[in-house]
């Protein structure tokens, strides 16, 4: 059998490194640890939007009741991307300009629902995902 684990592309922002992450940054999140560049450029949709997207779907991964195949997280991630990502290709042919559907929490919420994904844990694990780490003697969290 074969394991995996998602991963997901994220930066630094080394601006906010030298500010010491006290300023916020559109595509960012935690003055700007975690960033992501911006899905659609000027479109609706930001960095922001992608790094949440991430985390959501990283606790969707941990929280998964199957811990051998999470079910949970293939589900989602399959009917996000149908529901929520999937360019709408026919106003690309018309402009040129990609656009999502809904990259949202909302779209997010009720896709969760429509494949039986506790969004309860999910929301539980992102919000810990915010709180302090205590140090250990090491120096590691």
């Amino acid at each position: 059998s074969t394991l995996m684990t998602p991963h997901y592309v994220i930066y630094t922002c080394p601006q906010c490194h030298k500010e010491g992450f006290k300023n916020s940054y559109v595509d960012c999140i935690s003055g700007g640890r975690y960033c992501a560049p911006d899905p659609d450029n000027e479109g609706l949709y930001t960095g922001f939007d992608v790094v949440m997207e991430n985390l959501r779907q990283l606790c969707i991964y941990e929280t998964a009741k199957d811990k051998v195949i999470h079910r949970e997280w293939w589900d989602y991630v399959t009917t996000f991307y149908d529901d929520c990502m999937a360019p709408d290709l026919e106003e690309y042919h018309k402009t040129h300009i990609k656009t999502f559907k809904d990259f949202s929490q909302k779209c997010s919420d009720a896709v969760m629902k429509k494949v039986g994904v506790d969004s309860a844990a999910v929301e539980q694990c992102v919000n810990q995902s915010f709180q302090p780490v205590a140090v250990e003697k090491d120096g590691y969290g």
